[in-house]
């Protein structure tokens, strides 16, 4: 795939170009990740050759070693991979911050909670009110609903820090 019909989107669980198979999200992956090719292909025990040969879409033959996919997420920081599995089996994948430090930090998780809801039925509001939705008021609600996912996620992986260390927050 040329830069220039790049997916812009790959690396978001916003993405709305879909890839035609996985070997194509792992190539958007691998070669347009954080980290280059050569060190991505070091801190995971193989060649440069094979790395770029087991993602290359047109080489069907050669196939990615599953036991290289999360760290291959984790150098490269770009999700196209992940997202494009999700999207396989109607399942979406988001990224969790870190916990708060306390529980006042924890109530105003909640707050913001309220916030993004507050912030998709107002977005939800002003871009269906003339009766009529167009692909950019989906994705604007889109967006504003995957806010309120990815912070309602947050509260409840807060909280479960919390009870797993002993009713503290880490």
């Amino acid at each position: 795939m040329s830069d220039a019909t790049r997916n812009p989107y790959a690396g978001s669980p916003f993405n709305t170009v879909r890839y035609s198979t996985l070997k194509e999200a792992l190539y958007e992956t691998v070669h347009h990740g954080n980290t280059p090719m050569k060190a991505m292909a070091e801190e995971l025990g193989c060649s440069y050759s094979t790395l770029a040969n087991s993602v290359n879409p047109n080489i069907p033959e050669l196939e990615f070693q599953l036991g290289r996919f999360i760290p291959t997420l984790r150098l490269s920081q770009n999700f196209a991979a992940l997202y494009h599995i999700c999207h396989a089996v109607d399942h979406i994948a988001l990224p969790l911050p870190t916990a708060p430090k306390c529980l006042e930090a924890l109530n105003k998780e909640l707050l913001k909670t309220i916030k993004e809801f507050s912030d998709l039925t107002q977005a939800a509001s002003q871009r269906l009110a003339d009766g009529h939705a167009s692909h950019k008021d989906a994705a604007a609600i889109e967006k504003e609903g995957m806010d309120l996912v990815r912070q309602t996620m947050a509260y409840i992986h807060s909280v479960r820090c919390a009870a797993d260390n002993g009713g503290k927050l880490p």
